[in-house]
This record gives C-alpha cells, structure tokens and sequence, in this order.
C-alpha cells in the first residue's frame, strides 16, 4: 500500500494542528511526555472506569509521512489523505500519569509485523466514521470511535481498516481490555466449514458491520471478485480468552459444490494428479505451480479453470496445513467435478 500515490514532506515541521487529539481530555503535554521523545500523538480518547479511575488511548505514530489521495483507486475510499509509518498504540492510566502497555499496529499484509501502517486524516465516512462530511462524503475521521465491541460493559474499542479489494475491507478491532487492563489488538479464532481452527487479527468486512448486540455478529455475505460463494459468519466474543470466535459456513453458489479432503502432506502431488486425470487440462506446469503454493504456504488458496465432460469449469483450490504432518484440500467446482473428486479420493483420505 506504500507505494501507492506516495507524497513525501521535504520536512516533517508539522504542528499538532495537523495531528488531530479528537476526544482528548487528558492534558496532551502529560501523554507525550510517557511516550517516545519523537512520538506523533494522532489521536486519543479516556475510559472513564469509575472509582475515580481513568485510561486512556493514545494513537501515535514515528516520523510519519503525509499521503495526498488522488480519489482514482479503491484504497483511496479506505486511507484517503493519510500519515504513513510507522504506528504504535498505548495504553495510559490517566489518574496516576503511568505508561501501561503499548503494542504496534501493523497491515494486515505485513506477515513479520515490521512495516508501517495508514491512519487517515481526511478520508470517505465509510469505512471510517467521519462525524462531519463535506459535499463529497468526505472528511476528518474520528478514528478512536469507542464501543463496546466485546460485550464487557466498558465501550474501550475500535476498528482499523485495511484495503483488501474494491468493497473489500480488512477489519481489526483494537482497544481495552477491562479484564486485562492492556491495550490489544484483538486476536479471532475463525473456523471456516471442515477446515480446523487457525488464530488471526484481521477479518474481511465482519467488524464493520453493525453487531446484532455487543460481541456478537451474524450475517451472510458476497467477497466478490471470482470467489463464487456466500460466506455465513457468526461471531463472539469469549471473555474467558479475550478473543473473538467466528464460525464460517460457506455456500457455493448453484451448480458448484466443494470437496474436501484430509490427508497427509506427503500425499498431495498424488491427490493433484488425480484431479488431472478427472480435468486433463490440469496437469503440467498448473500442477506444478499449486504445488508449489501448497509448498510455500501454511494456508492459502489458488484456482484454475479446467474442462470437465467438455465443459469449462472454475477450479478454486484452498488448503490449511498442520504442525503433524497432515493437510485438509478443499476443491470448490463444478458439482459433477466435485463429486468425482470426492468418489475418486475417498479411496485413499477423509475425503468428505
């Protein structure tokens, strides 16, 4: 995402003008002196907790860099004007001006976490809240918009949002923890159809949607894109482990079907070329490169179209492996095709 429209400062001689404190009752020069010498306070906002307790959030960020919009792509609707770089968030106990905690905020595409991240300063009102839009649905967000999100009583979160595809949002929810009294962003045990469970920050489009009550979503949507699927979400929040549960039911649209199968890692170049015989145009250097993939990637997913019985097919290939050797496939295609896979295979995996 950096490298789109990037328009660097000659120099960083901003006031805090530029750096919005939205919501801030806490005496600015108190954060900035529990933070980093050249910490840029963005944004901040106080939970009241009662007892005469307070904390508060400080969005900031090192040495960032001022990003025009050109409004010529979809990113533009999601960071807008923005600060680039590196960003942090804290956690302060406002009533005894201590530090408690502060972790990183990283995209949702930087796998080792050392990147930089977007924080708009001018952007749509969708996905951000932007409480006072010009003619143009655009505006000054309000980023650290507290809520409720977990079901706790306190409202101490907050969604980022990251670009992943024209009408597609990465989403994350940050914020306090009243059980742990941290700042954290929140980690999401997704379990998608016969897949087992794997453990992630960030989710497409759940948390920008409004929560049927609080820590708890249910909804069915469209990814779009070639994905031809609803996906089916049901999601709370699990106090015990501080981290959402999201339960993922996927519904191919008619005339497709999915075929799963559990077998050993060792195994799948023989499950490919079974494919390849039921799709004869499946073979050669396409097997190789989902190989490949599967080689590469703990989870992932690729596709291919492929002719069955004479007829041009979607061939959408996802896998997840485990730390014993093992890997679940699942085929999404043409319901004969996937019906022959599951025939074929079942002679030799959990095939389902």
């Amino acid at each position: 995402m950096a490298n789109f429209h990037r328009n660097t400062l000659a120099a960083l001689a901003m006031s805090q003008a530029w750096l919005s404190l939205a919501g801030q009752s806490t005496p600015p020069d108190s954060l900035q002196k529990l933070l980093p010498a050249d910490a840029k306070i963005i944004e901040s906002a106080d939970i009241h907790l009662g007892g005469g307790q307070t904390r508060t959030l400080v969005l900031w960020m090192t040495n960032p860099e001022r990003v025009m919009a050109h409004w010529d792509w979809c990113g533009d609707d999601v960071y807008g004007d923005h600060w680039f770089g590196p960003t942090s968030l804290s956690l302060i106990d406002a009533s005894n001006r201590k530090l408690i905690n502060t972790i990183r905020v990283h995209s949702a595409s930087d796998a080792e976490n050392k990147g930089s991240f977007s924080v708009p300063f001018f952007t749509r009102e969708s996905p951000y809240y932007v409480p006072h839009p010009d003619k143009d649905k655009r505006g000054k967000p309000l980023l650290l918009k507290l809520r409720d999100f977990t079901g706790e009583g306190v409202k101490g979160q907050f969604v980022l949002f990251d670009y992943a595809a024209c009408g597609v949002d990465q989403t994350s929810v940050f914020g306090y923890s009243p059980k742990l009294d941290k700042v954290l962003q929140y980690s999401v045990e997704v379990t998608q159809g016969k897949f087992p469970p794997v453990v992630e920050q960030w989710l497409d489009q759940i948390f920008a949607a409004k929560p049927d009550r609080p820590g708890n979503w249910n909804l069915t949507w469209e990814p779009g894109h070639g994905a031809d699927e609803w996906i089916h979400e049901e999601v709370h929040f699990d106090p015990a482990r501080q981290l959402f549960v999201d339960r993922q039911t996927i519904t191919p649209y008619p005339g497709l079907a999915v075929a799963h199968c559990n077998l050993e890692t060792q195994r799948v170049p023989e499950l490919l070329r079974l494919v390849g015989q039921l799709a004869p145009d499946f073979q050669g250097s396409q097997v190789r490169g989902v190989q490949d993939l599967i080689d590469a990637n703990h989870s992932a997913g690729t596709g291919a179209w492929v002719t069955f019985h004479g007829k041009d097919t979607q061939l959408d290939i996802t896998w997840q492996r485990n730390d014993r050797g093992n890997i679940a496939i699942e085929f999404m295609t043409a319901s004969e095709l996937a019906a022959a896979i599951r025939s074929q295979a079942k002679k030799w995996c959990d095939a389902e």
